[in-house]
């Protein structure tokens, strides 16, 4: 039996801030979310989507967090699930 334990998440910093890899997977998971429990509303997220989270990325100057917005929807679209190699 082991008394003590470390757990190391790669993805997560002490200050709460996501990496690009778990901002990918999180973005891209919640549109397969949607699609699938939530089909009625897909049209309308898609719209806030492209008015307003690609807008409030725009003005607070995160312009590589647009471009994996971006990917995220791509992969989507294109029906990938899984792991995703081109993200970095």
């Amino acid at each position: 039996m082991v008394e003590t334990v470390d757990v190391l998440h790669e993805h997560v910093f002490p200050t709460g801030r996501r990496s690009n890899f778990m901002e990918f997977y999180c973005r891209r998971n919640r549109w397969h979310f949607i699609e699938r429990y939530f089909p009625d509303h897909l049209s309308r997220q898609k719209r806030l989507f492209y008015f307003y989270q690609l807008q409030k990325l725009f003005f607070r100057l995160r312009f590589d967090r647009i471009r994996l917005e971006f990917k995220a929807y791509q992969d989507f679209r294109a029906g990938r699930l899984g792991r995703c190699l081109s993200i970095q």
